[in-house]
């Protein structure tokens, strides 16, 4: 979630949301890997895409269900607007705390 509240947006490709652009340090193959894990723990199905330019490297994929799983998505760019957890989404966070930095 935090990948996408960073550096992803959603968009329509050919009518389908496409979660687009996480953007990582191309470096940083491990962050990828685990962008591309959990895209694929979300969606078996989906396709997922990377792409390497510029010493970066973009990861996309299609599903239909990306804006319910991120209902900040909307209208506007990010840093204009309010960008809050949802309630159901807080209780994930909450179960699921990472690593202590």
């Amino acid at each position: 979630m935090g990948w996408y509240l960073g550096e992803g947006h959603i968009a329509l490709a050919r009518g389908v949301p496409r979660l687009l652009a996480i953007v990582n340090d191309a470096r940083c193959t491990d962050l990828s890997d685990e962008v591309e894990a959990a895209i694929r723990a979300v969606e078996p199905g989906t396709s997922i895409w990377r792409r390497h330019r510029h010493g970066c490297s973009a990861i996309s994929a299609s599903w239909h269900h990306w804006p319910c799983l991120f209902p900040q998505h909307g209208e506007g760019r990010k840093h204009e607007r309010e960008i809050a957890l949802a309630p159901w989404q807080h209780q994930i966070v909450d179960e699921h705390v990472g690593p202590k930095s």
